[in-house]
C-alpha cells in the first residue's frame, strides 16, 4: 500500500509540475489547492492585476457585438464601480428566471432562452462572462464539484474588483438571504449577522430516510420552494458583499455574549510565535461557557499564556479574550487541514 500512495503522490506531482507549464500559474494553484496535496499560502492568492491578471487571455472570449448591445441595454456604461456593473448584468439575467431547465448551448442561444426563463447556473455563468467580458470586467468562471450546498454541484463567477483592489465571488443564479439565527425566521438587513440559507433549483429534495434532518435543513419561508439553512453564520456590507463569520454550531455564548472562534483564531494566530490556533467555547459554571485556544508555537519560539492573552486584548473586546489557552505540539485535523474544534472541544 505504501508504495502504491508513493506511486500516486509522485505522478501528481509530475502532474502539477506539467499543468504549471500548460496553463497560468494562477491556475494551477487552484487546481493544486483542489486536490489538497499541500496547503495553500496566502500568497497564492494575493496576485492582484492592474488590469487583467497574466494568462487572462486565454480564458477570456473577444466581445461580440451582440453582447456589446445587450451591456448597453443594459445601461452598464453609466454605471460607476465594477461590482455595480457585475450586480446590473446579474439582476438583468435573472430577473425572468424560472425552473424550465438546463440549456447547454451556445451563449447567443443560452442568452435568449434565459429571457424566457431557461437555463441552470452554468448557463448563466457562460452568459454572464459574455457580458462581463463585453463590459470592460475582469471576470472567469469559477466551479464547485461537490455538494457543499446540499445541491448537485454549483458554478459561480469569480470578479476583479478594480476599485477596491480585490477578487470576489458573483453568485448569478442562487438565491441567498440572512435569517435570525436563533429562531431561523426573520429575514436580517445589510450589517446583521445571521444563518445563510439559500434557494435554488437544484437543491436536493432531503436527506435519505432522514425526515427529521431533512426538516431542519429544509424550511419554507413564504411562496416558492424550500430554503436550505446551510449552518454558516454571515452578513452582507452596505455594498452587498458577503461575508461568512463562521459555523453555527462552533458559537461561543459566554456571560450572554456572543463569540466567533473565528475571529478569536485570527487574533492569535498574527502572533509571530504562534504557528496554528483552534478556539471553541467550553463549559463554565458562571458564564455558561468560556472561550478556550489551543495554540501551537512555532519551532523555536516561546510565549506565555499571560503575553499571548495581553496581545489578544489589543484588539479584541475583553470577553472574547481566551479564559484558558492550553499550548500543544499538534492540533487535531481532518484529511484536508482544517482544526477539528468538536475534538477540541470534547477532548478538554
Amino acid at each position: 500500500m505504501a508504495g502504491i500512495a508513493l506511486t500516486l503522490l509522485l505522478l501528481a506531482a509530475v502532474a502539477g509540475y506539467a499543468l504549471r507549464l500548460a496553463r497560468p500559474a494562477s491556475e494551477a494553484v487552484r487546481l493544486r489547492n483542489a486536490w489538497r496535496l499541500q496547503p495553500s499560502e496566502r500568497s497564492d492568492f494575493a496576485w492582484i492585476p492592474p488590469q487583467f491578471p497574466p494568462g487572462f487571455n486565454v480564458e477570456r472570449r473577444p466581445a461580440t457585438e451582440e453582447f456589446r448591445a445587450i451591456a448597453a441595454t443594459v445601461g452598464v456604461g453609466a454605471i460607476d464601480g465594477d461590482w455595480n456593473k457585475a450586480l446590473a448584468l446579474a439582476q438583468h439575467l435573472t430577473e425572468r428566471a424560472e425552473d424550465k431547465g438546463a440549456i447547454q448551448a451556445d451563449p447567443s442561444t443560452s442568452y435568449r432562452l434565459i429571457r424566457r426563463g431557461y437555463g441552470y447556473c452554468a448557463d448563466f455563468v457562460k452568459v454572464f462572462l459574455a457580458l462581463a467580458h463585453a463590459s470592460g470586467l475582469c471576470a472567469r468562471q469559477w466551479g464547485f464539484s461537490f455538494d457543499g450546498f446540499g445541491g448537485h454541484g454549483h458554478t459561480i463567477v469569480e470578479l476583479f474588483d478594480r476599485q477596491r483592489g480585490r477578487w470576489v465571488m458573483v453568485d448569478v443564479y442562487n438565491n441567498f438571504h440572512f435569517v435570525d439565527a436563533e429562531t431561523g425566521e426573520q429575514f436580517l438587513a445589510p450589517g446583521e449577522t445571521g444563518e445563510i440559507i439559500l434557494r435554488a433549483p437544484q437543491l436536493m429534495s432531503g436527506y435519505w430516510n432522514n425526515p427529521a434532518e431533512t426538516a431542519a435543513a429544509l424550511r419554507r419561508h413564504g411562496d416558492g420552494g424550500p430554503w436550505l439553512h446551510t449552518g454558516d453564520l454571515g452578513y452582507l456590507d452596505a455594498d452587498s458583499y458577503m461575508f461568512i463569520v463562521d459555523r453555527q454550531k462552533d458559537l461561543i455564548k459566554t456571560s450572554g455574549y456572543q463569540v466567533w472562534p473565528r475571529e478569536v483564531e485570527e487574533a492569535i494566530a498574527s502572533h509571530p510565535a504562534v504557528s496554528e490556533v483552534g478556539v471553541a467555547g467550553i463549559p463554565d459554571a458562571k458564564k455558561g461557557e468560556a472561550v478556550k485556544a489551543w495554540v501551537v508555537l512555532r519551532a523555536g519560539q516561546t510565549v506565555s499564556e499571560a503575553d499571548l492573552r495581553a496581545f489578544c486584548r489589543d484588539t479584541l473586546a475583553p470577553y472574547k479574550v481566551p479564559s484558558h489557552i492550553d499550548f500543544r505540539e499538534n492540533l487535531p485535523k481532518t484529511m484536508v487541514g482544517k482544526v477539528l474544534r468538536r475534538a477540541l472541544r470534547d477532548g478538554g
